[in-house]
């Protein structure tokens, strides 16, 4: 995998296009979709939940890499507290949870990337709310990571079709607001 390009979308919105970051995800879609059912199935016995983790070292430590370097390159931040794990979040046409939420508990600086993205006419953004008259809406693409504060509020919107949309995220969290680099945008 190979960072590309940088884009600001919003103040608070940036994004990162790796190439090669859609088919390393790919190789993994089943070891996904069987982690979505397991925690399906925890949650048909009244478990309580969004996501789980991601524990397989061969996904973890390329993304971590990945996710550190565009840290490093782009934000102003002390060093990182302490080691998150990566999470799945994974929706279907008839399992989603469209409630905004943060992770200011969480994270400095929260990321997120996705597997079988619908296509825009199905739905599936990201929306953000930032205050009244700012709410954009990402529509998540292939080979893209996500960064936004970890104090933002934010939702996935539901989406249409038979494929589950998979959300792998990661946080980073630091004592100092960061700021990024090339915009001066201060989180």
């Amino acid at each position: 995998m190979e960072f590309v390009r940088f884009r600001k979308l919003h103040n608070y919105i940036h994004s990162y296009e790796i190439k090669g970051l859609d088919e390393f995800l790919r190789t993994y879609e089943e070891e996904f979709n069987l982690i979505y059912y397991k925690f399906e199935k925890l949650r048909d016995r009244g478990i309580k939940g969004f996501n789980d983790s991601i524990l397989n070292p061969n996904i973890v430590k390329p993304l971590r890499e990945i996710q550190e370097s565009i840290v490093d390159k782009f934000y102003i931040v002390d060093k990182n507290w302490e080691d998150y794990s990566f999470m799945l979040y994974s929706q279907t046409e008839s399992d989603n949870k469209k409630v905004y939420h943060n992770h200011q508990k969480s994270f400095s600086i929260a990321s997120t990337m996705y597997l079988n993205a619908p296509n825009r006419e199905d739905g599936g953004e990201l929306q953000f709310f930032f205050g009244e008259q700012d709410e954009p809406i990402i529509h998540p693409i292939k080979d893209t990571i996500y960064f936004f504060p970890g104090w933002s509020l934010h939702r996935p919107l539901a989406h249409k079709g038979k494929n589950i949309r998979h959300c792998i995220n990661w946080g980073y969290q630091c004592s100092n607001n960061p700021i990024h680099k090339l915009t001066g945008d201060r989180w």
